[in-house]
């Protein structure tokens, strides 16, 4: 699960906006962003689990004018018209979303997993609409995260032809999640080691007290075979051997 705030910013030439204020926020009022086109009305989540996404209700749309049209000295200020040709609108809101993340746990728990977080916008019949990446993803929550330490974060875009018909433009989210090992270094490793020592240490036992040696060892085997039976029940569950 990932708690994010989305921020978009783009350009509508069919909207024009009135007495903007320059250096100032200038918020859409909720009912008059519900008649315009938002680019949130396209974003698809492309590895999502079916119907866990949940929106905030609270949706924020400003203006952030820049140019007005028919700039001039005798123009009154408070009359000035913004072209959303030239000037931008932003929307921002803030969603849980619940994904898909396929773990290689082979090297566990020395393993470095990554996981994506794909965003895709539906297309327009004869209109093409494409992410242009303004700023970098920004991660604010702990660096630990249950047995995972959270790395690189990374974003990249792809806008893809397969014909003249079929584009799509996809902007992929990179997480790396670092396994933290100690606890399993310390949990399993070291005392498996410590066992299998004392397993080969029977060797040392006078070859004349075979009972001595018999005892020892199978006594380090079933002590290892339990123990191995309750770390089992904290490794993750695969159908393959993990290190």
């Amino acid at each position: 699960i990932i708690t994010s705030t989305i921020h978009m910013n783009w350009h509508d030439p069919r909207l024009m906006f009135l007495n903007a204020l320059e250096n100032r926020e200038n918020a859409v009022n909720a009912a008059d962003s519900e008649k315009i086109w938002l680019p949130l009305d396209n974003l698809i989540i492309e590895n999502a689990l079916l119907g866990k996404i949940r929106y905030d209700k609270r949706k924020k749309v400003l203006v952030h004018p820049k140019i007005p049209q028919d700039l001039n000295a005798d123009f009154p200020y408070e009359n000035r018209i913004y072209n959303g040709s030239h000037n931008l609108l932003e929307v921002s809101q803030r969603m849980q979303v619940r994904y898909n993340c396929i773990f290689d746990v082979y090297k566990f728990p020395f393993d470095i997993e990554e996981c994506y977080l794909i965003f895709k916008i539906k297309q327009h019949k004869n209109t093409e609409l494409t992410f242009i990446e303004n700023r970098s993803v920004e991660y604010q929550g702990p660096r630990i995260v249950n047995q995972f330490e959270i790395g690189v974060i990374t974003s990249k875009i792809n806008n893809i032809h397969h014909t003249d018909a079929d584009f799509y433009t996809k902007l992929t989210i990179s997480i790396e999640l670092k396994r933290i090992f100690k606890r399993q270094v310390v949990k399993t490793f070291i005392p498996t080691f410590i066992l299998c020592l004392l397993g080969y240490s029977t060797i040392f036992v006078d070859i004349e007290r075979p009972g001595d040696r018999y005892i020892g060892a199978i006594t380090m085997i079933l002590v290892q075979a339990t123990w191995i039976v309750l770390i089992d029940g904290d490794l993750p569950k695969t159908s393959y051997v993990k290190l």
